[in-house]
C-alpha cells in the first residue's frame, strides 16, 4: 500500500534536499531520505524485502563463530518440506534466533532460505533501521494474519514461541520455556497441515546476567502494549549489551506430525499442543547432559 517504491524514492530525495537547503546537515538529510521508506512500506507483511547479501554475509559466521555458535539436528530434515520451526528459549536477545535467519550457522542446508521466513515481534517494525535489517534478512511480522498467508503459499517459518513474555522470563541458569498456553502456533499448524520442529538452545539464558526488578509491572506492559523491556547486562562494563562469551547449542528435535484440520476442536488442539511440549521435554532431557546443563530442569510454564 501507499506510493510505490519510485515513488519513494522521489519523495526521499526531495525532502533529502530541502534539508540541506535549509542548512540541516547531512544526517537530517539521509533521515529525510529514509523517511517516505519508513512510512509506506507493507514489507513486513510480505517478507518481500529479503536482500540475500545480508544474511549471507561472512560477517555471521564470524560473530557466531565468536560464541562459538551451531545447529545441531537430531534426525534428517526433509529441505523441500514445509515446517514450523518452534524455538526456545527467547532469551533478552533472542541471540539464537540468527542462527536461523542468517548463514552464520549453515541453517540454509537444513531449511532453505528462499522458502523459509523468520517471525518478529511487531515492535521491531517500528524501530528505524532495525526494522531494515529484520526485513533484509527476509523477516514478516508474528501477527496471526502473516503467519496464516505464509504458510499456505507453502512457506517454513521460524518462530520464538514463548516471545516477548519469555523474553523478560529469562534468567541465568535457570531453562524456562513459556509456552503452556500457547496455542496460537499449534492452531496454524494443524489448519495447514505442517509438522513443528521442536528445538532448544542451550546457552541463550547463560548470555546475560538479568534482573526481576519491577518484573510484574514489566510483565503487564508486555501485555497490555506488546513492548518487552527486559534489564540485562553482560561481563563487560563498558558495552553492558555485548553478551557473555557462552557456547551456544540450538537443537532441532524430531518433526511432530500434524494432521491437517480446517477447524479442529479445542481437544484436539490440546493434544498435538501436549505432543510438542513432550517432545520438547524429551529434547532436552537428552541432551543437557552433554551440552553442560545436566544439573537442570526446563521448566514448562
Amino acid at each position: 500500500s501507499g506510493p510505490t517504491r519510485a515513488a519513494r524514492l522521489a519523495i526521499g530525495l526531495g525532502l533529502a534536499a530541502v534539508a540541506l537547503w535549509l542548512g540541516w546537515g547531512s544526517v537530517a538529510a539521509a533521515g529525510a531520505l529514509y523517511l517516505p521508506w519508513y512510512l509506506w512500506s507493507a514489507d513486513a507483511t510480505t517478507g518481500s524485502r529479503r536482500w540475500e547479501a545480508v544474511p549471507g554475509h561472512w560477517l555471521w559466521k564470524k560473530a557466531h563463530g565468536w560464541f562459538p555458535a551451531s545447529v545441531e539436528t537430531t534426525v534428517p530434515l526433509d529441505g523441500d518440506k514445509q515446517y514450523i520451526f518452534a524455538s526456545h528459549p527467547h532469551g533478552v536477545m533472542s541471540i539464537h534466533h540468527s542462527m536461523y535467519f542468517t548463514n552464520g550457522c549453515d541453517f540454509q542446508k537444513v531449511s532453505p532460505q528462499a522458502s523459509r521466513h523468520m517471525t518478529a515481534a511487531s515492535a521491531l517494525f517500528w524501530i528505524p533501521l532495525v526494522r531494515e535489517l529484520v526485513l533484509w534478512c527476509g523477516g514478516v511480522d508474528a501477527s496471526r494474519n502473516v503467519l496464516d498467508a505464509k504458510l499456505k503459499q507453502g512457506q517454513s517459518l521460524t518462530i520464538l514461541v514463548g516471545g516477548e513474555h519469555e523474553q523478560l522470563l529469562a534468567e541465568p541458569n535457570v531453562q524456562k520455556a513459556y509456552v503452556a498456553s500457547r496455542f496460537g502456533f499449534v492452531k496454524l499448524a494443524m489448519k495447514h497441515g505442517v509438522p513443528i520442529v521442536p528445538a532448544y538452545c542451550f546457552g541463550e539464558h547463560e548470555l546475560y546476567h538479568t534482573s526481576n526488578w519491577m518484573l510484574p509491572l514489566r510483565l503487564k506492559m508486555v501485555k497490555t502494549l506488546g513492548i518487552a523491556l527486559p534489564i540485562a547486562w553482560g561481563d563487560c562494563w563498558w558495552l553492558p549489551w555485548l553478551p557473555r562469551r557462552v557456547p551456544l547449542t540450538t537443537v532441532l528435535g524430531a518433526p511432530i506430525p500434524v494432521q491437517q484440520i480446517q477447524r479442529p476442536t479445542k481437544a484436539q488442539v490440546e493434544e498435538v499442543h501436549q505432543r510438542y511440549m513432550d517432545g520438547l521435554l524429551e529434547l532436552f532431557e537428552n541432551h543437557k547432559h552433554r551440552l553442560g546443563y545436566g544439573d537442570q530442569q526446563l521448566h514448562i510454564l
